[in-house]
């Protein structure tokens, strides 16, 4: 087992190089890159962070290795399969038995003493990166080769601290099936810090509408009546208690619908939701499996009326059903899509003279990996996207925010007006998401204009 401690490194740079040159070499920094053929080189972060994508490839990074530190290993478990070694490489945790690396990295990294090592890579890789650091304090050049003949060329890299990135990935097609690693250190390198891509990313694409306020107008009782006017509404609006005889001319009845009291997208419930999934390789240019994920399509409504009487509450119940959800979500050509939802308040009767609350988008997906979203949605209830790629939310966006109006606006006569203007009014726009994004957006409504 080899301890790669400051000490020792010293000790041996000593009798090949100075101390003064193994500790006070500075990082040196390759902004170049190449392409051979059909794969395509880069060391484009140098001793940086790793971006998220190489090439056109959305990256994965490797969890940590269980194998025990400090033995020989040949191969090591990633998120597409296995990476074989050539030959057997030490084991070793940044800060442990390697004693630095860059980045801020302090994960898993393999240590050969051979000089030459080749990485076998599972197959259908169609990018890779890794970074290499050379065992002694000093600087060294390191030489990374994929399996169609593609270099890095020699790089200098820094042994204190100095970790370098090499990419490698495919074009039109082309897979990486092995990289060949060796460095002039004649201690040997280390290698670690993997991530890897088989060239498709997939998708989730999410939109779902609900009401961000606790509770809402009964557009058939927007204010507090008597209980003999309530009953002229039965048919449309449904009593759901009885006064005793002698209350009944007494007695009033206030009706609310139920929201679902969040403002965030997915915080809580919602009234109607579409979801889908698929995968796309930007070597091919195509969607493949896409799917209407099988998630809950609506939310439950509930109508709550209180009965009082000489300001006292006689009674209160709750009133529930469930709207039908005509669900759009099929693949248009080989890189479009559409998706949405149609929905009406399932309380109401006829539900024939009730406007429909909808969402309806449409999706391209760009050569690059972005994808471009059109939507169309009524102005009201709040109504959203979000969007994940392998796993991950790039994008959440409220496209139709209704929660800039006051809790109070939307109860009574102005109840009735807001939510009947946003049910036959609509909302266009448009949404981009790059792979490579975090963001988030909130728009409020054209009705709080």
């Amino acid at each position: 087992m080899f301890t790669r401690t400051r000490a020792a490194a010293c000790a041996f740079a000593a009798a090949v190089i100075s101390c003064a040159l193994a500790f006070g070499a500075g990082p040196f920094s390759v902004t170049a890159s190449a392409a051979t053929g059909k794969v395509v080189f880069t060391d484009a972060p140098g001793t940086g962070a790793p971006p998220s994508a190489l090439g056109p490839y959305q990256m994965t990074p490797f969890s940590s290795d269980s194998q025990a530190t400090g033995t020989d290993v040949t191969s090591v478990a990633g998120p597409t399969g296995s990476i074989g070694f050539s030959s057997g490489a030490e084991h070793c945790l940044v800060g442990g038995c390697w004693a630095t690396w860059s980045n801020g990295y302090t994960g898993d990294v393999y240590y050969d003493t051979s000089g030459n090592l080749t990485l076998t890579l599972p197959s259908g890789t169609a990018a890779f990166y890794f970074y290499a650091e050379p065992q002694q304090f000093a600087t060294f050049t390191i030489t990374a080769t994929s399996s169609d003949g593609t270099t890095s060329g020699a790089i200098p890299v820094n042994g204190e601290g100095g970790a370098e990135y090499f990419g490698f990935y495919g074009t039109g097609g082309a897979s990486i099936t092995s990289i060949t690693v060796s460095a002039s250190d004649p201690t040997g390198f280390a290698v670690g810090e993997f991530g890897i891509s088989n060239g498709i990313d997939h998708f989730v694409v999410n939109t779902e509408a609900w009401i961000p306020f606790s509770q809402v107008v009964d557009p058939y009782l927007p204010l507090t009546v008597p209980y003999l006017v309530s009953q002229a509404e039965t048919v449309i609006d449904p009593n759901c208690y009885n006064p005793p005889p002698d209350k009944i001319r007494s007695t009033s009845v206030t009706s609310t619908y139920g929201g679902d009291s969040h403002t965030a997208f997915g915080s809580g419930t919602y009234r109607l939701r579409t979801e889908v999934s698929f995968d796309f390789n930007p070597a091919t240019d195509t969607i493949t499996d896409f799917t209407k994920d099988a998630v809950p399509a609506v939310g439950t409504s509930h109508r709550y009326k209180v009965y009082t009487s000489g300001g006292s509450t006689l009674a209160s119940c709750v009133q529930a059903a469930t709207a039908t959800n005509e669900q759009t979500a099929r693949l248009t050509a080989s890189t479009t899509f559409e998706l949405g939802y149609y929905g009406k308040n399932p309380l109401a009767n006829p539900q024939a003279t009730t406007p429909a609350l909808s969402g309806a988008i449409t999706g391209f997906v760009g050569p690059d990996g972005t994808l471009t979203l059109d939507y169309k949605t009524t102005e009201f209830p709040s109504q959203g996207i979000q969007v994940s790629i392998n796993g991950s939310v790039v994008n959440t966006d409220v496209e139709n925010d209704v929660s800039c109006l006051s809790s109070q606006s939307v109860l009574g006569l102005s109840g009735v007006y807001y939510i009947g203007r946003g049910l036959i009014s609509t909302e266009s726009g448009t949404m981009v998401v790059k792979p490579t994004g975090n963001a988030s957006e909130s728009t409020p409504s054209p009705i709080c204009r």
